[in-house]
């Protein structure tokens, strides 16, 4: 139940900052037709890769239905159709998903922090990134022929779009991964139970300290403790 709860209040996090990266790079990108997903690619990457196959699966459906959504609300005449913007994004998150827990395999023994920490991430947004352009390109060729040819949309989405959101999202995906990674590690620090061990080390600590000082003759020296009990 637990569980569950943290993944419906991840949804809505994330459904809530895709509204504002997806308002923002509308109001950017205003000049193209398909407005380049510089930041809400790389959030959708982050979800992703930060849990299970199933978490990745429902972010690529929620990316989904949110660029539907305000493409409507804006007006956009390509994203418009569900076929367009949901259907390619099922399998976005999947795939990253699929490309992260791959190279995370093969670097599983490695010591370099770059490649256990930082390569991984990267690889997954760049399979990403190639799943998503191909996949939308194919979509519209399909199911919008009167809004452009392959070659058409190729020269816009791959000439322009692909080479700014394969970079953000390869730079930002690893960082904000790591970022809420050291995150939740601090906090399940601070909601660790103190034992009696720990509560008795102090203790421990400051009579061990009392006796170097006794003998250095800084402190009067004290009795043993046995000796204090016999009297």
């Amino acid at each position: 139940m637990k569980s569950k709860s943290k993944r419906i209040a991840l949804y809505g996090i994330f459904a809530a900052l895709l509204v504002v990266m997806f308002y923002l790079e509308t109001l950017i990108g205003s000049f193209w037709i398909t407005p380049p997903a510089i930041i809400s690619l790389s959030l959708l990457f982050t979800l992703c890769l930060s849990e299970d196959w199933k978490l990745a699966l429902g972010g690529g459906v929620l990316f989904g239905l949110v660029s539907w959504a305000l493409a409507a609300m804006f007006g956009n005449p390509v994203f418009i159709f569900p076929w367009i913007s949901v259907l390619p994004r099922l399998f976005v998150g999947i795939g990253a998903y699929g490309a992260f827990r791959l190279i995370k395999h093969f670097v599983r023994n490695k010591t370099n922090k770059f490649l256990v920490s930082y390569l991984p991430y990267s690889v997954g947004a760049l399979c990403g990134i190639l799943i998503n352009t191909i996949l939308v390109i194919t979509c519209l060729t399909l199911f919008a022929p009167d809004l452009g040819s392959l070659s058409d949309w190729i020269s816009a989405c791959v000439t322009l779009n692909f080479p700014i959101e394969l970079v953000a999202a390869v730079v930002l995906t690893p960082v904000l991964c790591n970022a809420i990674k050291r995150g939740a590690s601090s906090k399940k620090k601070e909601q660790q139970p103190v034992t009696k061990n720990d509560c008795a080390q102090p203790a421990e600590g400051g009579a061990v300290a009392e006796e170097a000082k006794a003998v250095k003759g800084e402190l009067p020296a004290q009795k043993p403790l046995s000796q204090q009990n016999g009297n």
